[in-house]
Formats: structure tokens, sequence, C-alpha cells
């Protein structure tokens, strides 16, 4: 294992403590999922996310830490450019904010994508073969490249790892032929599988989705596959408005068998059989495969993140405005506004599900030049 070394990161802690309940709020809340109204507990009485402590993580001057995910459930992977301007990683406590250097990344690498374990981050950088996906442990400090993708072809979607942190997806495209496939690298037997994207044409074997037309043209925005690699799902764009598509993947094809005008990238895998997302009016929906149902549980949101056990819900209503709650079979429950004042751009759960890491802006802060406001940390502490 590689040697760490503590060191000072200059870093400015504010934690602020939260008050219980909100003022003003009435004392029973109704609900309301499809057909179903569920009457939650008044916040007086629930002790369910309760906040004990509201960490900001910023440099000196207030300038906000990038941070990009939980290693465990007080350590935060942060990182910052060298003098060489090679990111270097952190492990940074975002508690008493003490870091432990781990490597700067190889092959001039911009970010990356840590599994939900813990375990590993995948990032891209360039090598002498051009665009490659390397894998850093994140126990011993060390990177390895899987060797995909080869030479001939480039990445084009996002990276995402499956719940249990075993599978990483992203899709590729051929630079001479241009044709695109589903890539999943499988983290157990250290070994990647290609899936054809599905043409959808009227004369094509896979079933072509309503809304598609003859030949019509889709860009793959980012895939997740199922804990267990039998299914997975793809958010895409086409000419007729964005979508989320379940599918059947075997070693070679990758069959629909769900699909639904939603965000592009707002979706996840509740359980085996249920899945979430929002759909194209920012509806939060749920989708049971067992009785090929669909229930409309929040509206209004504009992003939303499950916890690691499934269990808890965060999402993002009223733009500003945080909210967590119970999920339930085909409910919402125990809805609670935790946070308000930033634009979320990011919410991360930790692995005991009891901290959710969020990263935005205030809308107010927007820069008008550049288009690009500044982002601050923040790490909300459950009691």
């Amino acid at each position: 294992m590689t040697k760490r070394s503590m060191l000072s990161l200059p870093l400015l802690l504010a934690a602020l403590a939260m008050p219980a309940g909100c003022a003003g709020l009435p004392k029973a809340k109704t609900i309301v999922m499809g057909d179903t109204a569920v009457d939650a507990h008044t916040e007086e009485e629930s002790t369910d996310f309760e906040t004990n402590k509201i960490y900001k993580l910023s440099l000196p001057g207030n300038k906000a830490v990038d941070v990009w995910g939980w290693m465990s459930s007080r350590l935060l992977l942060g990182s910052y450019k060298n003098q060489e301007t090679k990111l270097d990683i952190q492990l940074v406590d975002y508690r008493n904010l003490s870091a432990v250097s781990l490597t700067p990344l190889a092959g001039d690498a911009q970010t990356g994508k840590p599994s939900p374990d813990g375990k590993y981050m995948a990032y891209t950088g360039q090598s002498s073969t051009g665009e490659t996906l390397y894998i850093l442990d994140l126990n011993t400090s060390q990177s390895f490249a899987p060797g995909i993708p080869d030479k001939w072809k480039g990445i084009t979607s996002a990276m995402t790892w499956s719940n249990n942190g075993r599978y990483l997806s992203f899709t590729v495209k051929s630079r001479e032929y241009g044709t695109e496939s589903i890539v999943v690298y499988d983290m157990n037997s250290r070994t990647s599988q290609e899936i054809p994207l599905p043409r959808w044409q009227e004369n094509s074997e896979a079933p072509a989705p309503r809304v598609l037309k003859r030949d019509s043209k889709y860009t793959v925005i980012s895939v997740k596959f199922a804990d267990d690699g039998s299914t997975a799902l793809m958010g895409r764009i086409g000419e007729d408005g964005s979508y989320v598509t379940l599918g059947a993947v075997t070693e070679d094809k990758w069959t629909r068998k769900f699909e639904h005008s939603a965000s592009e990238r707002q979706f996840d895998y509740v359980n085996d059989s249920q899945i979430i997302f929002l759909d194209a009016k920012n509806t939060l929906t749920l989708y049971d495969e067992r009785d090929e149902n669909t229930v409309a549980l929040s509206a209004g949101v504009s992003t939303f993140r499950l916890s690691g056990d499934n269990k808890t819900i965060a999402y993002a209503k009223d733009e500003e405005s945080l909210y967590v709650a119970k999920l339930q079979g085909h409910n919402m429950i125990k809805e609670k506004l935790v946070y308000k004042g930033l634009v979320l751009s990011q919410m991360d759960w930790s692995p005991d599900n009891k901290k959710i890491l969020i990263t935005g802006w205030k809308s107010y802060d927007r820069a008008p030049a550049t288009g690009n406001p500044e982002q601050t940390p923040l790490v909300i502490e459950f009691k």
C-alpha cells in the first residue's frame, strides 16, 4: 500500500446546528401519490431526518472545495490541481478537515467517478493510444487501465456504476464507422463486454418505441446496470425528446422492456422490480415491473438521489428546497424539508445513510459573463 501522509489542509469549517422543526409548517401533512394518500407524522412527533449539524467545506477566500463523493461514512474524496496541473486526490475528513493525500491521477485526468462501495474510482485520461479508462484502487492508491476503449473508439457518455459497485458502464463510438456500443466492465471478473446499441428501426429485431420514427437518431447520455447485470437503464435524447429505457441485457443484445418520457439523467433502481425516474414534466415517478404500473410520487422535482439501502430519497423542489422522505412500497412518506438555499448540482448519500453531501450554488450568484456559478459543498448530518 502506498504510504500516505497526513496533510494540513487550510479549509474553513462552518458547523451550523439546525432546528428540528420548521416554523410555520402545518402539524400534519397529506402526501398524495397517484391514488394513494398517506397521513405523515408531524415533524414534532417524528425523529426521522432530524438535522444534527451542517458542515460547509471551503478554502481560504471562501473558494469551494472540489468534492467527488464518499469513500466511507466520514471520509470524502476531494481534489485540487498541483503545480504540475495534475489532479491530486485527497481523502478529507468532513468533520475536522484533516486530509490524506493519495496520488496524482494518471493521463491528464479531469474528473473521477467513485464507486458506491467506496473501493474504487473510475476516471479517463490520455495515453499513448488516446482516451483511456483508468480505475484507481482507493485502498492501495494504485491505478490500472483495463484496456478499454481501444484506440479506434472514444467514450461518448458519462461513466456510471451499478449500485453495488460491481459494474461500470458507458458508451463508445467507432471513429471509423460511427457505430455506438454499450461497454460494461465487471469488477469481479475484471472483464468487459460490448453490446451494440439498439437501432430501433422498423426493420430491426429490436421493438421500436412508439415515439421513434424509422431511422430516428438519438444520443445516449448514461447507462446504468442492475446489481446482477441482467438489465440496464438507458437515458437518451432523441428527435422527440428525452427518455429512460429499461432493457434486458444478454451477451450481444439489448431488448427493450419499458420506456417513458423522462429526464435523460435522473433515474435509478429501487430494487429488482422497481425503478424510479423524473418524467418529462418533472414528476418523480415509480415504475413497478411486476404489475407494469407507474405511480406519480411528487410533482415539481428537479433532482433526486436514493440512499445506499434504497429506503430513503432526497430530492429538490422549488429550485432551492431539499426534502428527504422514506420510500415504502408505492408510497413516499415522512417528507421533511431539511435545507433551503442552494440550486443543487450534486447529491450523494454516505455509506451509512446518515449523511448527505450536497453541492450547488445560490441562484443570485450565477456569473452573467461565464454562466458558471461558484459551487458550495455541504455535508448535512442527521441524528
